[in-house]
Order: C-alpha cells, then sequence, then structure tokens
C-alpha cells in the first residue's frame, strides 16, 4: 500500500482542535490560541469558548467552515483555520476547488469575521508563521505564501513535499508525516527539514525516516549548544538536528498507546505527549536520555494540544471535546474539566469583501 494511501485511510478519521485564555493565559505568539478564548475544531464548524474559569468553560459563538476543519492556529487578531474541501466538490472534475486556509478576524471573538481564503491543490492540514509568510502544508506540498492583505494571499513558491504537522523557528521549517494502516497495522513516517533563510525560496535539507514508524506531531528543544527535533508518533523520538542535513536520533522511548495519533507540547526542559490513552510528562533536560517523571490516564484520541498559563495547564483537543489539564505538579497531572462536542447552528459571521 502507498505512502499516500495509508495516510487516507487514517486521516478521513481525524479532527483538530486549538485553543486559548487569560486565566489561565496560554503562551504568547502565534500558535493554537490566544487570550481568553479557545477555538475547538468539530467537524465543519469551530467552537469558541471562554475559558477564563478553566473549571467552567463557555461556548461563546460558532463559525462554518466549507468542510472538515483540520487545525486553527490563532494569533490574537486572526485565525488560521485549516480546512478540507466541502463535501459538494470531492466529485470536482477539476479537484477540490475549497479546501485550504480560512482567514478569521477573531479581535471580537464573539463576532467572528471571515476575511479570505488561500486555496491548496490538496488536503490541508496545517501551517506555520515566519515574519510575513505563511507556510501552509496539504498531502503534497508545502507552500509558501505572502498575505499582505486579508482578500490577497499570495503564494511565493513551493516545494513537493507532503506533511502532516509543520514548525518553524528563525531559519528552520520542519515537519513530520505519516500514518498506520487500520487494515494491517503498517506505519510510515519521518521528519522533514528546510532552510528558509531566504524566506521566500525555502530549500530542503535532509529527513530521517525510522522504520515502520508514524510522524504525528513535532516541536523543537533548544539548548547551549545543540537543537533538537522531539517527535510523537509510537512513542517519543528526540532527532538531533544541529546540522539539519544530517538528522540524527538520539533517543528513542517506545509506547503501545498513541496508535492512530499523538500530540506533544515542549517547553523548557519538560515534554508532555498525549496518546489515546494517557498522558506523558517527560524531563528532557538531557535530551538523549528523556525521563519519564508522571503520567495520567484518559481515553479519549487527542488531535491537538497547547500550553496555558505559564505551563500550568493543557488545552488538549479530543475527539470528544475540550479537555483542560493542570500540570502544575509534574509528577500527577490531572484532569480539570471537560467539554461535550456537539453540531451547533452557527450565527453566519461577517463576511468582509
Amino acid at each position: 500500500m502507498s505512502r499516500r494511501v495509508i495516510v487516507l485511510v487514517c486521516m478521513v478519521f481525524v479532527l483538530h482542535l486549538a485553543a486559548c485564555r487569560r486565566q489561565p493565559t496560554p503562551e504568547s505568539g502565534t500558535g493554537l490560541g490566544y487570550g481568553r478564548t479557545v477555538f475547538i475544531a468539530h467537524e465543519n464548524q469551530v467552537q469558541v469558548y471562554d475559558v477564563a474559569t478553566p473549571e467552567n468553560p463557555q461556548l461563546i459563538t460558532t463559525w462554518p467552515a466549507p468542510g472538515r476543519v483540520r487545525r486553527i492556529v490563532t494569533d490574537g487578531q486572526r485565525a488560521y483555520v485549516i480546512h478540507w474541501p466541502s463535501v459538494e466538490s470531492w466529485d470536482s472534475a477539476t479537484g477540490p476547488p475549497d479546501g485550504g486556509v480560512q482567514l478569521v478576524n477573531i479581535s471580537r471573538p464573539q463576532r467572528p469575521q471571515i476575511e479570505g481564503y488561500f486555496t491548496t491543490r490538496h488536503l490541508a492540514e496545517d501551517l506555520a508563521v515566519q515574519g510575513g509568510l505563511v507556510y501552509v502544508s496539504d498531502w503534497e506540498n508545502v507552500y509558501a505564501v505572502e498575505w499582505p492583505t486579508p482578500n490577497a494571499p499570495r503564494e511565493v513558491t513551493s516545494l513537493p513535499q507532503g506533511l502532516g504537522t509543520v514548525e518553524v523557528e528563525d531559519d528552520l521549517l520542519l515537519g513530520v508525516w505519516g500514518s498506520c494502516s487500520f487494515r494491517s497495522g503498517a506505519c510510515v513516517g519521518g521528519l522533514w527539514l528546510a532552510d528558509i533563510s531566504e524566506p521566500q525560496a525555502p530549500v530542503f535539507l535532509g529527513e530521517f525516516t525510522p522504520e515502520l514508524r508514524p510522524g504525528y506531531d513535532v516541536a523543537l528543544l533548544k539548548t547551549d549548544t545543540h537543537r533538537y527535533a522531539l517527535v510523537a508518533g509510537h512513542g517519543l523520538w528526540v532527532v538531533d538536528i544541529t546540522d539539519p542535513a544530517v538528522p540524527q536520533e538520539v533517543a528513542y522511548q517506545e509506547i503501545t498507546d498513541g496508535f492512530y495519533h499523538s500530540r506533544l507540547v515542549v517547553k523548557e526542559n519538560t515534554a508532555i505527549m498525549a496518546s489515546d490513552a494517557h498522558i506523558r510528562v517527560y524531563d528532557v533536560s538531557q535530551p538523549d536520555h528523556p525521563l519519564l517523571v508522571g503520567q495520567m490516564e484518559w481515553h479519549s484520541p487527542p488531535l491537538d494540544m497547547m500550553w496555558g498559563n505559564d505551563g500550568q495547564y493543557l488545552y488538549v483537543a479530543t475527539w470528544d471535546g475540550l479537555a483542560i489539564v493542570d500540570v502544575r505538579d509534574r509528577q500527577r497531572p490531572f484532569l480539570v474539566a471537560t467539554t461535550q462536542n456537539t453540531l451547533i447552528s452557527p450565527p453566519q459571521p461577517t463576511v468582509t469583501p
């Protein structure tokens, strides 16, 4: 079975979320959320929650996307909603014309305004923002996109590499891809790296492809002398990317759960990985010897995850809804609150010409 078919079989079952808030507050900068609101992807809509009181998140509003929402990345003023095509467009002779990225003004979360679109040629999965460029990944390409005004995105260039999750920092763009076959259980995946020191002309640098392991999520870890990619997929991989042209794995802690999806966040010397059965907390102060220091059980596959309130809370998107986890004591994380995902008839947001 080809890599593309394996990925297709797995990905059709996955949803996505992003989150943000003020008391507790998510980490500043572009990410899954910002402020005091959490943006949850559920099927073809975004549900917005006020989580100023983490024990009692409150639904604010919703808005629709053309197709299934894959991820939401926010910067406080705008949300980039990565979504698949509408059901009606799947049979189009020219391919899906309405899948990609929806740009939404969220300066007033109660009144979101759809401002623009960027259409991808294949099924969109993720994006990362660096400076004036947006790097968008789909199943076949990574695009560098200029978005000077909301209704006028422009593709600058693209690289022929399908990625499920992307991350960017300084001069480095990295991403992971992979999945497992529901029928055979066979897995494929890898870590991919590109130089973006010339932002409008990214250059492929190198790739790490372990045997029979999917790559579901990736985060960066930097020390005084080295740079590492931490990858979630059948466990935690630690890959030295100090020389990104020659990535070298320095540690791998295998786990048996998280077969179809895992999520990962890193802050300073702590890495937290969520699978479909556990949240695990690692001390990664010695990257080549990550140490499991705490964990909790749960029973819902994670779709996205972010830090909040200076690393005191986690916001985790699951197939069921939003989960808020207290991680102030790294050895004893515990669940604070959950919401239940239900489709809600949303008010139509204002569309900016």
